[in-house]
């Protein structure tokens, strides 16, 4: 588990996914090919905004095999497993 609380991060901070969370039926595919990317590629994303729930959202683009972009953005609340980078 992670050691600091999500609670404690704020815009600017750098993060590393370490584990895909638990699928639940809510969450879209491209979701899940987020957290997948990330988590299994080692990428090292920034807390970008704070939410109207207060949680710290992460975005991420990259362009697919045909050349097209991806535009994500994740909230980090307590199912995600992560850690800061500094």
């Amino acid at each position: 588990m992670t050691a600091e609380s999500w609670h404690n991060l704020k815009v600017g901070d750098q993060i590393q996914l370490l584990k895909i969370p638990p699928v639940n039926f809510t969450q879209a595919e491209d979701t899940l090919q987020l957290y997948t990317m990330l988590v299994s590629n080692h990428i090292i994303v920034s807390v970008d905004r704070i939410d109207c729930w207060g949680r710290p959202v992460v975005s991420y683009c990259y362009n697919d095999l045909e050349g097209n972009e991806h535009a994500h953005a994740l909230a980090i609340d307590e199912i995600d497993e992560w850690r800061k980078v500094t």
